[in-house]
Order: C-alpha cells, then sequence, then structure tokens
C-alpha cells in the first residue's frame, strides 16, 4: 500500500472551502470535488508543506493555527514551526496506510495488518478479530480512532459510572433522555424531589400516574407574582388534592430576587440518594422537543442537603403573597396590556394605483372632490360600507378612537347612550411590551375596560345588522354609483386621463373588486369571536419570564423607568399608578428613579397594600 504524504492528509482534513481557496490561490483548474482538486494540487506544492505552510503559502500564519488547535496540536509562532507541528499532529500511523481505505479492503491484506498491528501495539490475531467485527464500510481513520479510544476500566469498589442522557443529541455513551428515562429512574424510590424553575401540571401528574411504593414526595417550585402568584397556588392547590394517595405530597414555592432556576431530582432507594441535575425543568417540553442533559449521580447526600436549605426558606402554598425586595419580584406582580391585532376594514380604493401614478398638479385639481358614500378626503375618498349604512364617523366600528396615549374610548352616542371612556392611563406604566398594570388594581381596571368594550360591541352588531339588511344588489349599485362618480370627475378635471389608464395593468372600474370585498367583510362580521375582539380595546396578558434574557429584561427595566421618570416630570395631574411608586420614594429630587427604587425595595419591600 503506497504511503500517503503528509500533503495530502492535510488537505484532507480541510474542508471543500478551504481546499477551493488553495486551489484558487495556485492558479489551477477548478474542479468539482475536494479530491479532484487534491490531485491537482499535491504536484504543485510538493509532498512536503515547505511551499504549502509558508509565508508564500494561501492563509495566514493566524488561519494555520486555527487548523494546528482543531488538529488538537499547539498554536506556533512561525511558518516553518506551524509546517512541523502539523506534521506532528497529523497521525503517524498514515505515514505507511491510507486513512480512506475501508475495513474491507484491510481484512485481506496481510502486509496492512501487520503494519497496523505494530502501530497501534496490538496482536496480530487481535487485530484480525477488531477487523472482522468492524463493518466492512467503515475507513481506516476512523477505525483508529476506535482503537485509540480510552477503553472502560474495571471500576474499584468506591467509584461509579457517570451517567449522562440527552434528549437529541445521540452518542455511544450517552442514554436517551425522556419520560420513560426518567420514570426508570423514579420507579423503587421511597422518597421523591424535584426542584424547577418551570413545571408542567399535566407532566408532574403523569410522571407519578403509575408510581407505586414512594412514600413522601416534595416539589419545589418558582413562585411567581401578582395575580400569576394567586393562579399559581390555585393550580397547584388542585394537584396536591389529585395526589393524595401518597402519604405525604407536599409543594412549595421558592422565590429568588430574580428566579429559582434549580433543575434537580431526587431519589431516595435503601437510604441512597440518586440525584439528576441538569437543564432540564419539570416540563412535557423538556423532555420531548427542547435540547436538554441530565446528569446522574450516585449517593448525592450534599445535594439532598442543599434541597432540604432551599425547602426551608420556600414558602407553602397557603401563605399569603411574598413581599416584593427586588425589581425583578415588583415587576412580577404585574399584568400586560397590549393592543389587540384585529382589524376591520370597511373601506374600498380601487384609484390607489392610478393616484401613486399621477402629477402634483393633476392631484391638486381632484381637490374638494365629493363621490357617493366616500371618504371626504384629497384625490378620490374610498368607498366606504359606513357612509353606505349611514353611520356617522365617530361611530366607524373600526375606529381606533382617540386614546390620546394610552386612552381607550369607546366613541360617540348610540341610541341615546352617552360614549364611556377608559383610559388605562391611571392604572398603568407604559412599557416596551406593554403597559404593565398592578395586578391588584387590575379587576378596578377590568371593569371599566369591560364597559368600553361591550358599548363598542354593541356598536358593531348595529353595524352588522344594518350590513346584513343590505341586498347585495344594493351594495353593488352603490358602488356603481361611486364608480361612475369618479369617472366623470377624472374625465372633467384630467384631460389626460387615458394616458393613466393605458399605464394601470388592472382597471380601478372593474365590478368584480366590490363583491371579494363585501365576502371578507361579511365574513368577519360574522365571526362573534372576532367581533369580540374588535370590541376589547386592550387585552392583557401574563408578564414572560424574561428575567433570564439579561436583553429583554434590560428593555423592559429601562422603558419602566422613562416612563415613570416622564411621569414625575409633569406639572399638574399625574397618573395614579406611578404617582404611588413616585410618593413612596419621598425624595426632594426626583433622580436616578431606577437605584433609589431598588434601594427602597430591599429596605421596606412593596406589597399589595403599598397600592391600596
Amino acid at each position: 500500500m503506497p504511503k500517503v504524504s503528509v500533503t495530502r492528509r492535510l488537505l484532507r482534513q480541510l474542508s471543500f472551502v478551504d481546499v477551493k481557496e488553495v486551489n484558487n490561490f495556485f492558479d489551477l483548474q477548478p474542479r468539482k470535488s475536494k479530491q479532484d482538486m487534491i490531485g491537482q494540487i499535491v504536484p504543485r506544492v510538493g509532498t512536503g508543506l515547505e511551499h504549502l505552510v509558508a509565508d508564500e503559502g494561501p492563509f495566514s500564519l493566524v488561519r494555520w493555527n486555527k487548523i494546528i488547535v482543531e488538529l488538537g496540536g499547539a498554536p506556533r509562532k512561525s511558518f516553518e514551526a506551524a509546517a512541523l507541528e502539523i506534521s506532528a499532529s497529523l497521525d503517524p500511523i498514515f505515514d505507511a496506510l491510507d486513512g480512506d481505505t475501508s475495513i474491507a479492503e484491510l481484512r485481506g491484506d496481510n502486509v496492512a495488518i501487520r503494519v497496523l498491528s505494530r502501530k497501534l501495539d496490538v496482536e496480530k490475531d487481535e487485530m484480525r478479530k477488531s477487523l472482522d467485527e468492524t463493518n466492512g464500510h467503515t475507513l481506516l481513520s476512523t477505525f483508529v480512532r476506535m482503537m485509540r479510544a480510552p477503553q472502560p476500566q474495571a471500576l474499584q469498589p468506591d467509584q461509579h459510572v457517570l451517567t449522562v442522557a440527552s434528549t437529541r443529541t445521540n452518542g455511544p455513551r450517552l442514554d436517551k433522555l425522556n419520560e420513560r428515562w426518567l420514570k426508570k429512574h423514579l420507579d423503587g424510590a421511597t422518597e421523591i424531589a424535584i426542584a424547577a424553575g418551570f413545571y408542567d401540571v399535566e407532566f408532574i401528574a403523569d410522571l407519578f400516574s403509575g408510581t407505586t411504593g414512594v412514600k413522601r414526595v416534595r416539589l419545589l417550585f418558582n413562585g411567581l407574582g401578582g395575580q400569576r402568584l394567586e393562579d399559581q397556588k390555585v393550580e397547584l392547590q388542585a394537584l396536591q388534592k389529585e395526589m393524595e394517595k401518597f402519604p405525604e405530597f407536599e409543594i412549595r414555592l421558592a422565590f429568588a430576587p430574580g428566579m429559582f432556576h434549580t433543575k434537580l431530582f431526587l431519589m431516595t432507594k435503601n437510604e441512597s440518594v440518586r440525584a439528576l441535575i441538569g437543564s432540564a425543568n419539570a416540563t412535557r417540553a423538556a423532555f420531548t422537543r427542547n435540547e436538554e442533559l441530565l446528569v446522574v449521580f450516585e449517593n448525592a447526600d450534599n445535594l439532598a442537603d442543599y434541597f432540604d436549605a432551599a425547602w426551608k426558606n420556600a414558602q407553602p402554598l397557603g401563605e399569603p403573597h411574598t413581599t416584593a425586595d427586588s425589581l425583578i419580584a415588583f415587576f412580577r406582580t404585574g399584568v400586560l396590556y397590549f393592543k389587540p391585532v384585529a382589524s376591520l376594514n370597511t373601506t374600498l380604493n380601487p384609484f390607489v394605483a392610478l393616484l401613486r401614478l399621477m402629477t402634483a398638479k393633476d392631484m391638486a385639481s381632484l381637490g374638494g372632490i365629493s363621490l357617493p358614500y366616500a371618504d371626504e378626503v384629497a384625490g378620490l375618498g374610498s368607498f366606504n360600507l359606513k357612509r353606505v349604512v349611514e353611520v356617522g364617523v365617530d361611530e366607524d366600528p373600526d375606529d381606533d378612537d382617540d386614546e390620546d396615549e394610552a386612552g381607550a374610548a369607546a366613541g360617540a352616542v348610540l341610541g341615546g347612550e352617552k360614549a364611556l371612556k377608559a383610559s388605562i392611563k391611571p392604572w398603568a406604566i407604559e412599557t416596551c411590551y406593554g403597559y404593565w398594570v398592578p395586578s391588584i388594581l387590575d379587576d378596578q381596571w377590568r371593569k371599566k375596560l369591560q364597559e368600553v368594550a361591550a358599548l363598542k360591541l354593541k356598536r358593531l352588531k348595529a353595524f352588522r345588522k344594518k350590513i346584513n339588511a343590505l341586498p347585495d344588489e344594493d351594495l353593488i349599485r352603490m358602488y356603481g354609483e361611486y364608480l361612475d362618480g369618479a369617472r366623470k370627475v377624472l374625465e372633467v378635471s384630467i384631460p389626460d386621463i387615458r394616458s393613466y389608464y393605458a399605464k394601470l395593468k388592472r382597471k380601478p372600474f372593474q365590478m368584480d373588486n366590490v363583491e371579494k370585498f363585501m365576502q371578507r367583510v361579511r365574513s368577519q362580521l360574522l365571526d362573534d369571536e372576532h367581533l369580540e375582539r374588535l370590541a376589547l380595546p386592550f387585552i392583557s396578558g401574563a408578564i414572560p419570564e424574561i428575567w433570564e434574557d439579561g436583553e429583554a429584561y434590560r428593555d423592559f427595566r429601562r422603558s419602566f423607568f422613562e416612563y415613570l421618570g416622564r411621569v414625575s416630570r409633569q406639572v399638574g395631574k399625574r397618573s395614579n399608578v406611578p404617582m404611588k411608586i413616585i410618593q413612596k420614594l419621598d425624595l426632594d429630587e426626583l433622580v436616578d428613579l431606577e437605584d433609589q427604587f431598588e434601594t427602597y425595595l430591599l429596605d421596606h419591600g412593596w406589597t399589595d397594600a403599598d397600592w391600596t
């Protein structure tokens, strides 16, 4: 078997992109395969590295040092030293043998087997046996790595094997991490303790559904804040009641300045503690979708001590609210409100493309035009269904209303009822993620919001009733009148209107537009769920656990205090929620609000009573 040069071995280790760069550097013919490029590079640079790894070569010394590190060597300070390091890093076994040879080819080559036995310091008969037991398609380079891999050592009486399990990464010494694997470790335990930042009630219930013989279960989870904390307690109390089959089953909540982020599973069997620790939370997502890792430790009494200490400091479910003594704990006591992503487009304008083509002079000639059933705007106003059903401008069902930054107004009068207004300003602090409302005040604010939504929903339903009462032929006729009016205006006001028409891909006077438009509007109006969403000026959502994401948390915190600072500088009436915080600080000068408030929380804490 011919000897393979160090140049060829090096090029085989490089990526296709790197080899192509070398090929181009030496002005060689383009080739489609890496092997073909290597076949013409080696004759060009020689079998040694003096021309390839050199100052006049294709790569800088920094680049070659990166390659050396990838080969398992150490960076060098000169090209000459780098070439020597590369030669040493490339396995000397391939001075005599080709690493791309398959094991099937080697099995019948006595000379190669003798060389391989000598190089790997393995008896020839043992080498033949290893070759016979290896898949014939395996390359020699892979076989050599397998032979040189550390072999398992016999365990001493006081040693144990470190078991590692992963959900999505496979390996010869990795267990498959899934719910079945976890349940296998729980089987036979008399005591089970789980600590997790996040949990899934259904996952926990399934985990213990078939468990028998367990005398004590303790679950320790990250405690939330505000209304989310109340909801969390209700949810976990229901789970605790569901698990009454166990002699002792208790859940506690841990609170930290940031968040309780531990992931630990403990099982006690025959007075010996086994611990599973890693990245996986007690959720189904962790054991099915995410990339997670758990490591198994035997005789883990020290980890059991950690759990006992954290358990002692945690809060039983029946205890009252914890005091917010950090910014994160305080932020958690709120609810976020934001504008819903829902709309009802009641207008249709077939002249948009035409208006874009017009000169400023021609556009000016259309000023003050009034079309049947159209919005009164400069140019050619949109055909508007609210005009069709004779609903006033203030009663537009898709009107965002005058919110005065954060306000939400229901509009004007309908059927003799006065409009309701519910501004979110007094109840909230504006942040980059929405309007933050303290949970303790949420019920009061929600009542105002629901009153507004009820009135707006009534208006939307009245609009729907009027639209549905109009036959399609009447709507088509009205749209025809709108188009006829626009055609006459254009022909009178713009003598050269035909030249504009010629440039349009689609003529604006086609009637199929209105049929599709009406079908879409009717479909939206028939959807009661969509209508209710349209009626809500704001919708609420829990604050996401952004505290792990440093950038997201910084953005939220910065916007929170920027708004607080802006309100503090206002003259006259100030919004209630921001002023509660400002008044608590009791400062002569409202500067460094973030630092001042953080210090206040550390010294005094914040409870629901501070809001009321």
